[in-house]
């Protein structure tokens, strides 16, 4: 076999390896749609950005916890549409908000500054 051929050979098994090794990436919420985490996660990110929960629809575990983190300048709430199971102060921008969810159900909330801005947490 030439050099040539060899470094082709080479190259070919280096593709083929790499390739072999690559995972396709954890999911991340980069819109507004759905997060439906793997079951290993406890604690689902929910970011407020540009006034807007992103993503606006987390699907969860009893048991498991939504995290709101604030990335806007203005201060936004986590507040319950009907009842009071999420109540949060008014969070700043860095702040975070965590609820942990112990019954199943769908729990739909809104910014209390900011009533457009909405949300839903469903708890299996």
């Amino acid at each position: 076999m030439t050099k040539s051929a060899l470094f082709l050979v080479g190259v070919a098994i280096l593709l083929a390896v790499f390739l072999s090794g690559c995972t396709v990436p954890a999911q991340t919420p980069s819109d507004n749609t759905q997060l439906q985490g793997d079951a290993n996660l406890k604690n689902y990110p929910v970011q407020i950005q540009n006034s807007d929960f992103v993503p606006a629809t987390v699907t969860i575990k009893v048991g498991n916890s939504v995290s709101w983190e604030n990335y806007d300048g203005s201060p936004h709430s986590v507040t319950s549409d009907i009842g009071n199971e999420l109540d949060s102060n008014l969070i700043q921008k860095g702040q975070t908000y965590e609820h942990t969810f112990a019954v199943p159900g769908t729990y739909a909330y809104h910014c209390s500054i900011h009533p457009s801005m909405k949300g839903t947490v469903i708890v299996q």
